[in-house]
């Protein structure tokens, strides 16, 4: 198999009573050309042991953080392991749909300046939530995705380099949104200015 376009990070913590339903659904993507890194935090043996017979699909690797990282440091930790081209971060307990991969990398390859690529969430409480493109000044964007804040687009599709020009995530990411609006009005480079988000009419389900 040729290099995978795809790392799927699965940041994860007491999540062994669902972890496996969505490693299932991992393997079972029409698009198998990925890699899928599953970051167990605190020494949490039981969901490790609830990961331990995906690990005979090479695609698949664990490692387990004897300290607890928190959401946010087990996250960043996978933000800086060596990602392909796409970045996809799954919860715990997302499952999406078998073409979920493929179909949103048909619309990448279409969408070459898109930093993400997304489908609508269907939540296991009920309700879908539908999360617009967002294109523009990159200013503009901000404020377009303050409006809204919404975890929709990270659970898409996400290109390496926008990752590596946004950083690692921040603790208070809410409080983090208004304090980079004024370094964002000033890095007007034209690369920067050209990434937006595009949206699929696809479906997951969260």
């Amino acid at each position: 198999m040729s290099k995978p376009r795809i790392t799927a990070g699965l940041p994860v913590y007491k999540g062994a009573d669902l972890i496996a339903e969505a490693l299932d659904c991992l393997q079972r993507q029409t698009f198998g050309n990925f890699e899928a890194i599953i970051s167990v935090d605190g020494g949490d043996e039981e969901t490790a042991t609830a990961c331990k017979p995906f690990l005979t699909d090479s695609r698949f690797r664990m490692i387990v953080h004897s300290d607890r990282l928190d959401w946010v440091g087990n996250f960043n930790w996978l933000l800086q392991q060596d990602l392909q081209e796409f970045f996809c971060y799954r919860q715990h307990d997302d499952t999406t749909a078998p073409e979920f991969f493929e179909t949103l990398l048909q619309l990448a390859d279409k969408e070459a300046n898109a930093a993400a690529i997304y489908s609508d969430c269907l939540y296991n409480f009920g309700g879908i939530e539908i999360f617009p493109s967002i294109e523009g000044h990159p200013v503009e964007r901000v404020f377009q995705y303050v409006q809204r804040i919404s975890a929709v687009p990270v659970r898409g599709l996400i290109r390496r380099p926008a990752i590596q020009h946004a950083g690692l995530v921040r603790s208070d990411e809410f409080r983090a949104v208004f304090h980079s609006l004024e370094p964002l009005s000033e890095r007007q480079s034209e690369n920067f200015c050209e990434w937006r988000t595009s949206r699929s009419d696809s479906q997951q389900s969260v």
